[in-house]
């Protein structure tokens, strides 16, 4: 799993496959590396949550852009922050085809039991 992860964000990126770090633990890691940190989620739907770490030297790249590709490649569904609102139960569902669309996911799964449960689909993004 690692390695597929690996793989995907490198080519996400452009950069080598050795250049990407992933870890289990935020305690793990190193500002100066690409980090990717895994960890398993009571979610059905996107049993893992990764955060990504990147140098402040590393060009930032276009979030919603990465994560379509990324989801693509990995052939799975992805759940971004929703920039866009103060809502913190709107976010962006990137389908795995990487198709984005805004969603509302339950505020009582995700505040009770920390599961992204999709309640409802609003529109889609630009």
């Amino acid at each position: 799993e690692d390695g597929t992860v690996r793989h995907a964000v490198a080519a996400m990126l452009n950069v080598p496959e050795n250049q990407v770090k992933i870890i289990h633990s935020i305690g793990d890691i190193d500002p100066a590396e690409i980090t990717c940190v895994a960890e398993d989620s009571t979610a059905d739907t996107h049993p893992q949550l990764i955060t990504f770490y990147l140098p402040e030297t590393f060009p930032s790249p276009d979030i919603l852009e990465s994560a379509s590709r990324l989801a693509a490649a990995l052939g799975r569904s992805m759940l971004l922050p929703n920039d866009a609102t103060a809502n913190p139960y709107s976010l962006v569902h990137v389908s795995h085809a990487g198709q984005p669309s805004i969603v509302l996911v339950d505020p009582d799964e995700l505040d009770e039991r920390g599961r992204y449960v999709i309640r409802e689909a609003t529109t889609e993004t630009g």
